[in-house]
């Protein structure tokens, strides 16, 4: 399914511009039919790749998944789609972007059979000392300084969605940091970061004692990093 998403659908992101200009529109994620909004990050192949990370290394056993940033729940939701056994928790700190997501979580028929829930949180700010198998998050990581942030479709998109500070890292270690606190032993963090960021992030993670850390390119640079708590 994966392959014949990415070579008959990659039109979807060519025409992002157009799917922007308006509050809600439909995008097809797979054969998944989602409601986006200006209110929440567009998904880009770089996302796609951070989901089929996730499918790739888990099976369909029971787990724990914590989704941060969920923006219009595009990741969450397509996890647990495909993985029946996951249940899920998606946080946001846009009240907008929350209403979308759950619109598109009742809309798939996931929220009636409790396989996703969202709640209003800075990261793990909310959310109580509970433990999951796998923290998957497409955070910030554009510098507030980048001048790329007023151009191409970036301007229409929430800034607190795609800047950060510290040269765009903050979020990113941010989340590793107290991720340590949320993981099971044994436990997957799943991050997206920008092409350059890699060995950063990656030496930062091995920092917290993750084991088998390690970055994956999308089609030309390193996008994903990934480490296990062990």
């Amino acid at each position: 399914m994966m392959n014949a998403y990415r070579s008959s659908n990659e039109y979807i992101f060519l025409n992002e511009l157009i799917l922007r200009t308006n509050i809600e529109q439909p995008i097809d994620i797979w054969d998944l039919t989602l409601k986006i909004s200006k209110a929440a990050f567009m998904p880009r192949l770089d996302t796609v790749c951070l989901i089929e990370q996730a499918l790739i290394l888990l099976p369909n056993n029971k787990l724990n998944v914590l989704d941060l940033g969920t923006g219009s729940g595009t990741i969450v939701l397509r996890l647990v789609y495909e993985r029946t056994s996951w249940i899920s928790i998606g946080t946001d700190l846009s009240l907008t972007a929350l209403t979308i997501a759950n619109y598109n979580a009742y809309s798939l028929g996931l929220k009636e059979l409790k396989a996703v829930n969202y709640i209003y949180s800075s990261w793990f700010r909310s959310l109580y000392l509970k433990r999951y198998g796998l923290i998957i998050s497409n955070p910030p990581y554009i510098s507030i300084k980048d001048l790329h942030l007023n151009k191409g479709s970036l301007p229409i998109e929430p800034t607190i969605s795609l800047a950060s500070s510290n040269n765009g890292l903050q979020s990113l270690f941010n989340i590793c940091l107290s991720s340590v606190f949320f993981l099971t032993y044994g436990g997957w963090l799943l991050l997206e970061h920008g092409y350059n960021q890699g060995s950063i992030v990656r030496a930062f993670i091995l920092s917290l004692s993750f084991k088998g850390v390690h970055s994956i390119k999308d089609y030309s640079n390193e996008r994903i990093t990934i480490g296990r708590l062990l």
